[in-house]
């Protein structure tokens, strides 16, 4: 993998010559439980390190190869890892990539959708939300399946909000859980705390995924202009249509949050981000 092993100096855990192969140097890490590794061949060195590399593009060829344990989740990955695109190997033996954000408070997140600049087409038919779609470093949504799969293991939610000029708002819920295609790919949300005035997203708990070609409310996805969990129709509507006009009054499809920033009870809204992680007992 190509690695900017410069970002990773205060991460070193180890460094050891003499090390005949890229077999014992993988060894040397795991004896020190160590999450990512750089051996030499021409030094016969091994390099341990506490953090996960990340693949980057554009980077130059070097005599080291640079190897990372895959994680289970983004929770595994060590405290001085930066927030970046990880592949994760669960127990079940799925495999995915997923972009992790290691600084926000209370994580590591896994993030799910994000919406920053209207680079992104989030009018999209059925399967495309089941698979997922967008760029895991841009905006994007993850897939109906992969968020069943990771919150088969009880989760939190965190929703942040940006409105125009410059308001932010969130809200975090203690249980997030959708369940498989067959069953629509059901919500379940429980208690929540916020910063916000209405607890919008709890009027979707318990509804079914719709788009504009499947789903039990296809009218509201249509109207709505979105993937949603909608329910006659809704409260909030974050992967609606995205706009840079934020006095636009007749926001039914726009990106939207009851009564934030407020007092107006759908703005347009210009960030939003939804993140989950592993609940705490």
């Amino acid at each position: 993998m190509s690695v900017a092993i410069e970002k990773y100096i205060e991460s070193k855990t180890n460094s050891k010559t003499g090390v005949e192969n890229l077999g014992k140097c993988a060894n040397f890490c795991k004896k020190n439980i160590c999450l990512s590794f750089a051996y030499t061949d021409a030094e016969k060195k091994c390099d341990t390190y506490s953090s996960m590399f990340i693949e980057e593009t554009g980077i130059g060829l070097t005599s080291a190869a640079y190897f990372s344990k895959l994680p289970k989740s983004c929770s595994d990955l060590g405290p001085d890892s930066p927030s970046g695109v990880y592949q994760i190997a669960l127990t079940s033996g799925e495999s995915f990539k997923v972009y992790c954000d290691m600084r926000t408070a209370d994580g590591p997140w896994t993030v799910i959708q994000n919406r920053y600049d209207g680079s992104e087409y989030f009018y999209r038919e059925w399967d495309k939300y089941k698979k997922g779609f967008g760029d895991l470093n841009g905006e994007f949504w993850i897939g109906n399946d992969i968020i069943h799969i990771l919150t088969q293991t009880a989760s939190v939610l965190r929703i942040e909000l940006e409105a125009y000029p410059y308001k932010k708002g969130y809200a975090e819920y203690s249980m997030f859980k959708v369940t498989d295609e067959s069953d629509g790919y059901k919500l379940t949300l429980t208690a929540s705390t916020r910063n916000v005035s209405r607890d919008a997203m709890m009027f979707h708990s318990g509804q079914s995924f719709s788009t504009k070609d499947r789903g039990v409310d296809v009218n509201c996805a249509i109207s709505a202009r979105g993937g949603w969990w909608y329910g006659n129709c809704h409260q909030t509507n974050l992967n609606g249509k995205y706009t840079t006009n934020h006095w636009e009054t007749s926001a039914e499809n726009f990106i939207t949050w009851w009564y934030f920033p407020g007092p107006g009870k759908k703005i347009p809204l210009k960030k939003t981000r939804m993140m989950i992680r592993l609940a705490r007992v």
